[in-house]
């Protein structure tokens, strides 16, 4: 494989894994990209039910230590399970991402999806101003108003078909010399994403961890 790339992250702990999630495809700069999605399990026999399709591969149940790679998905979904479970996203490499550059923007990068039952209402979060394309995905309920330091851009939002969320992309700006302000009504969930010459980031911008699942067994 060419141009391949190791990446690795810390799992959330397992206490804090929750059973619904509103995944978005990584916003790109020049084409609709999609990205590969992951469901690890965490409860044995958790089904999953899906919005506004099940996509790619997806499973309609896992299991306790179950990975199951959905393969590559091109839209928003919501999944909620009968128990806790989790979700890792894996941008594209740059020449799925743009394709037919020189130097194309766009390169693996790995982040975990975080449940609606951590979102939070107030996030300070950073994003480097060397890169070419910093990006915040924005998931928030119905009916909800957002600023992004201190411009309203609520209107932008978009639904998802089936389901309460909407989703937001904004481009960044350098903001406080690379730091952002995002404060909304209801809690919402954001993923910081950002591209440069074959390279990117993803990560969450924040969240809660507060324990609302039982520990693994012994």
């Amino acid at each position: 494989v060419q141009a391949c790339d190791h990446v690795e992250e810390a799992n959330f702990p397992a206490e804090t894994l929750g059973k619904h999630y509103v995944v978005t495809r990584p916003t790109s700069p020049r084409t609709d990209a999609g990205h590969v999605v992951r469901i690890y399990g965490n409860i044995d026999g958790t089904t999953l039910s899906y919005q506004p399709s099940r996509p790619g591969s997806c499973p309609a149940t896992i299991n306790a230590g179950q990975v199951v790679d959905c393969g590559e998905v091109g839209i928003d979904f919501e999944v909620i399970g009968s128990a806790e479970f989790g979700v890792a996203t894996f941008m594209l490499g740059g020449e799925r991402v743009d394709p037919g550059a020189d130097e194309p923007l766009g390169d693996p990068s790995q982040s975990f999806a975080v449940t609606v039952e951590q979102f939070r209402k107030k996030y300070v979060f950073l994003a480097p101003t060397d890169y070419k394309n910093n990006y915040v995905d924005i998931v928030a309920p119905r009916g909800t108003t957002i600023t992004l330091d201190g411009q309203d851009i609520s209107a932008t939002l978009k639904a998802l078909g089936g389901t309460e969320y909407f989703i937001g992309r904004a481009r960044l700006g350098v903001g406080q010399d690379g730091a952002h302000l995002l404060e909304s009504s209801n809690p919402v969930g954001i993923q910081v994403l950002g591209y440069g010459e074959n390279t990117t980031y993803q990560y969450p911008g924040g969240l809660n961890l507060g324990t609302i699942a039982a520990p693994p067994p012994k």
